[in-house]
């Protein structure tokens, strides 16, 4: 399994959060509780973002301004999460929670159709490989059952 494919997947779990969060952005009166959710929704949002600023992106920044672009979306981004920790009231933070979802559901739309097809062309196959071993592992999954040598993976 490439890394891209794992990004692409991480994207779609997250995309589900987004929507969670937005919407109890917009029905939660009470700021300490969207406080809490962000903050739980924060951690997979970074770790994605630290494997695609620490992972891919190196393989390709030196071939691809677009990869320093959007590492710069994930430090923008960031900073909007950090100053909606530290707002005091909820129209504030409501204002920009939804800022930040919106540009993260943007960062994703851009990596997917923009950013990830020209990695596929500058990378080869087996470098791809060998970043999707070093996403399984810094997600602690088991790749082996995944290969075409064990065949297909049982159905649920």
């Amino acid at each position: 399994m490439d890394i891209i494919d794992g990004l692409v997947g991480e994207h779609a779990v997250l995309l589900t959060l987004i929507d969670q969060i937005e919407q109890l952005s917009l029905h939660t009166p009470n700021l300490d509780e969207l406080k809490r959710a962000v903050s739980l929704f924060g951690v997979p949002l970074r770790q994605h973002a630290d494997i695609e600023d620490n992972v891919l992106f190196p393989a390709v920044d030196t071939q691809l301004d677009l990869a320093i672009s959007c590492h710069q979306e994930h430090r923008e981004i960031h900073a909007i999460n950090r100053q909606f920790q530290r707002c005091a009231s909820l129209v504030e933070g409501r204002t920009l929670l939804l800022e930040a979802l919106a540009r993260e559901r943007k960062h994703f739309l851009r990596e997917e159709t923009e950013l990830f097809p020209l990695i596929r062309k500058v990378l080869k196959k087996e470098q791809l490989d060998s970043l999707g071993r070093i996403w399984a592992q810094k997600r602690k999954i088991q790749l082996t059952a995944l290969t075409e040598d064990n065949g297909p993976l049982a159905p649920f």
